[in-house]
């Protein structure tokens, strides 16, 4: 059994700093990359997918990261 999961979060663009902020956008991706992947579990399996980045109200970056979860059913 397979199920798309999609963590989400928002961070703000600095207006001063736009290129800082996209990086720091990067770096949380990256972060919630590792911790959803270095996650311990025994009949869960996560793979990373894809991210997409877009802009919401203005200031904000908002950042959708996907992966696929691939259940194991022990049938007996």
């Amino acid at each position: 059994m397979e199920t798309a999961v999609t963590v989400t979060f928002s961070q703000v663009v600095k207006g001063d700093d736009m290129n800082g902020s996209q990086d720091a956008a990067l770096d949380a991706i990256e972060l919630v990359i590792r911790t959803v992947l270095g996650a311990s579990r025994n009949d869960l399996h996560l793979l990373y997918s894809n991210y997409a980045l877009s802009t919401a109200a203005e200031g904000y970056i908002v950042a959708d990261v996907e992966f696929r979860a691939i259940h194991r059913i022990t049938l007996t």
